[in-house]
């Protein structure tokens, strides 16, 4: 959230939070995915 909404670069998340900048761009990565995958499957499911 703080990287769309707030427009936060990954380096500032990372001090912000505690972890380093390789945490964060992990975290993006899956969250990403996760947000893929959950679209594929309501377009799938004709939810949309």
């Amino acid at each position: 959230m703080l990287y769309y909404f707030n427009e936060m670069n990954t380096s500032i998340i990372a001090k912000e939070i505690g972890v380093s900048v390789s945490t964060v761009k992990t975290h993006l990565q899956r969250a990403k995915a996760t947000l893929a995958k959950i679209n594929f499957n309501d377009v799938q499911d004709g939810d949309r």
